[in-house]
């Protein structure tokens, strides 16, 4: 047997039981995942030499023990106490650890034992933590900054109920692990803050390691992925699910700009923008429209549009240097442009107004995407002029990349026939006519851009898309 998974629903008694009964009868176990539904109390006095004598006894007969995972067990400490011993830390197998203490998440106490102990010498960690660590980047990165193997790692922020999310800088995450591949991020806001307010020395890093990022239940903007497409050239794979964007600005979008990254995948569910004019639209706190049913109804919109622009056809295979950065070769890049009409149908339940809508039930019914539409020429001219969504317009697009000529051309042609036969429109409207359909908006309660949110995606490359759970087919040239 490798693996070996158990709840315990009694006292500190059963965990002895249990763990002496595994090292003896399983010594070859690379994995063990212990949990426990509830902080129970002891039935007696146990002495701290009694704990510690029964989990070094699963150390040395458990060699190849190389994973462990401890979910609300209240001996957390003394767990971690044993890799403070050299000769432990010496003779240890495991490359990995995920540890939550619900429901409050890690203290600010072990966390500190915990990058004293075996932070050091794991590959991969997975960590529920309070807010109070997060609320404090000096100790987040010094505690991060033991981590040198550290390739994997994934931060849960302990939400508590209904506290708001926490403020979270990627950045100071990536400099104190400069080994890390992969990185999970769950409930936080995101951002890029790099001032002398947060104690922490200015950025020096031009380049991260980092090919895989996954964002879960946070609230982020544009500034965040600016900085991952300058900092970590390396990155494929970005899934966001179950994110909010905070943009102040009239007609806001979320901004996927890496136009030297060639992705794997790119995986975008239950990811809402904020459609409605600054004076109408709620005004959120830091994190809390997640978690707040009224503002996320009246503010916070799905995904509608969604543009797609590459400088590669996905069957065309990627030319990386020794480094794993995109070289690229002119002769063989095209440039295809793509804008989709996503339709949706709403799953989600009427909301109460004396129901507490929990993160749970919140995403638990989300809208199902029904079908995604390209746009033509037309559509993409009446949407940006008329509906305001912010859809690129590819013929301004100055890149020096080359494209088929043939088709742009007659893309050009197609989108200039439309822009003229739209301004003669214009010129022939009723000045009456207009305002009746203003007035009938205003008395609606309809704002000009009730439309759904907006997604550019601008990649060198992608071979999977997937949006709410289904893939799109990309065209290609």
């Amino acid at each position: 047997m490798k693996k070996i998974t158990f709840t315990v629903s009694g006292t500190w008694n059963d965990f002895i039981l249990w763990i002496r009964y595994i090292a003896q009868k399983y010594p070859n176990i690379e994995s063990l995942d212990i949990s426990s539904k509830q902080n129970y109390f002891t039935d007696r006095n146990i002495l701290l030499e009694e704990i510690q004598s029964t989990i070094r006894l699963l150390f040395d007969s458990c060699r190849n023990l190389s994973s462990i995972r401890l979910d609300n067990v209240w001996w957390i400490d003394t767990f971690l106490l044993c890799y403070l011993d050299e000769e432990q830390r010496r003779s240890s197998s495991i490359e990995k650890v995920e540890i939550s203490s619900s429901p409050y998440g890690l203290s600010t106490e072990l966390f500190g034992l915990l990058s004293r102990s075996i932070i050091p010498l794991i590959k991969v960690l997975d960590i529920t933590l309070c807010t109070q660590i997060i609320n404090n980047p000096v100790l987040l990165s010094w505690g991060l900054r033991s981590g040198s193997m550290l390739t994997d790692l994934r931060i849960s922020v302990s939400r508590n109920g209904s506290s708001p999310l926490s403020l979270l800088s990627i950045h100071w995450i990536l400099e104190s692990c400069p080994s890390l591949l992969s990185i999970t991020l769950d409930s936080g806001f995101l951002d890029i803050v790099n001032d002398a307010l947060t104690g922490l020395p200015p950025s020096t890093v031009q380049s991260h390691h980092l090919e895989r990022l996954a964002v879960k239940n946070c609230t982020f903007n544009n500034e965040v992925w600016s900085y991952i497409e300058k900092k970590c050239p390396r990155l494929n794979w970005l899934s966001i699910d179950k994110g909010l964007l905070y943009d102040g600005s009239l007609f806001p979008s979320i901004q996927l700009k890496f136009p030297n990254h060639v992705f794997k995948s790119i995986i975008i569910n239950r990811v809402r923008c904020p459609r409605m004019p600054v004076d109408v639209r709620p005004s959120p706190s830091f994190g809390s429209p997640i978690y707040n049913k009224p503002t996320w109804d009246e503010g916070w919109l799905p995904i509608e549009f969604m543009t797609i622009q590459r400088r590669q056809h996905p069957t065309l295979s990627a030319c990386s240097d020794n480094n794993g950065v995109l070289s690229t070769q002119n002769d063989t890049i095209q440039q295809t442009f793509q804008a989709l009409d996503m339709k949706f149908i709403d799953q989600r339940y009427n909301y109460n107004g004396n129901f507490t809508m929990t993160p749970q039930n919140l995403f638990g019914y989300f809208e199902r995407l029904l079908q995604a539409k390209r746009l033509t020429a037309q559509g993409v001219l009446y949407y940006q002029r008329e509906c305001k969504i912010p859809i690129p317009d590819p013929s301004s697009n100055n890149s020096t990349i080359s494209s088929s000529s043939s088709k742009r051309r007659k893309f050009d042609r197609q989108k200039e026939q439309v822009r003229q036969k739209w301004e003669e429109q214009e010129q022939l409207a009723n000045e009456s006519t207009r305002f009746q359909r203003v007035q009938r908006r205003q008395q609606q309660h309809i704002p000009a851009t009730d439309r759904g949110g907006h997604i550019f995606v601008d990649v060198y490359g992608v071979t999977d898309l997937i949006i709410n759970e289904k893939w799109i087919i990309l065209q290609g040239q």
